[in-house]
């Protein structure tokens, strides 16, 4: 590896950096110093991407159950919706057994349906989070139990 540099230019949106080293022995103490390095450049910038993603997607679905509950409304189907750069849009939905409005139950299946897409690894444009499937409920009370069922 020493002294091999290699560069690419192509136009794209984002933009990569690679850093590649020899390996250093366990007992040897530079691997403190490898160490600090790995954690201030580890983690790909496309799971910095999806992790920035998915505390949106779960803000979107917090709103989503917010609204539904302040109306007392529950919903059984949680649908995500994204669009990439390019404009492709894809949606994943998953249907629960029962109605709900519990922020929870939504934000965990809007987090589980966006692991069942590209994003973070294509760049998103837009991001959206809805519940169908609605119904008129009376919902328990902020300090009554509330059965979190259908859990991802």
């Amino acid at each position: 590896m020493r002294g091999v540099r290699r560069a690419l230019d192509k136009d794209t949106a984002q933009t990569h950096i690679v850093f590649g080293t020899d390996t250093i022995p366990y007992a040897d103490r530079r691997k403190y110093g490898m160490l600090v390095i790995s954690n201030v450049f580890g983690g790909g910038m496309s799971s910095r991407l999806f992790q920035r993603i998915r505390e949106e997607l779960v803000r979107l679905a917090r709103e989503t159950a917010e609204w539904l509950e302040g109306r007392q409304l529950a919903g059984r189907t949680v649908t995500i919706k994204v669009r990439y750069a390019d404009f492709t849009t894809v949606t994943r939905s998953h249907t629960l057994s029962r109605p709900t409005a519990d922020a929870d139950v939504i934000s965990s299946w809007a987090t589980e349906l966006l692991h069942r897409t590209q994003a973070g690894r294509r760049p998103v444009r837009l991001l959206g989070a809805r519940v169908s499937n609605i119904l008129l409920v009376a919902l328990p009370t902020r300090f009554g139990s509330v059965r979190r069922e259908d859990q991802p």
